[in-house]
């Protein structure tokens, strides 16, 4: 299974890409286990993803295949080989 990562900013400066792709064997999957394969792959976004690495505090905004995601269903939402997983910084203003 092929799953494409698009990193909104700060995220390219830690990765190194605004892209990242990542290849997890089998067809069957979740969210939850291709973002720990995204992190797997690279180790240095997880402190950038999660305060302090703890996953109980993302603090970016995911989407899959353009529809907002939350990251409380992160480990029951399917992912199929091809989709496009979007991490964005949120920013509020006025």
């Amino acid at each position: 299974m092929r799953i494409v990562f698009k990193l909104g900013p700060p995220l390219p400066k830690v990765a190194g890409a605004k892209e990242v792709v990542v290849e997890l064997p089998g067809d069957r999957a979740t969210v939850a286990i291709v973002l720990e394969g995204l992190l797997a792959q690279l180790p240095r976004l997880r402190d950038e993803l999660f305060a302090k690495g703890e996953p109980a505090r993302f603090y970016y905004t995911l989407f899959l295949n353009d529809r907002l995601l939350r990251f409380t269903d992160t480990s029951t939402t399917p992912v199929q080989d091809g989709d496009v997983l979007l991490i964005l910084l949120p920013v509020a203003g006025g």
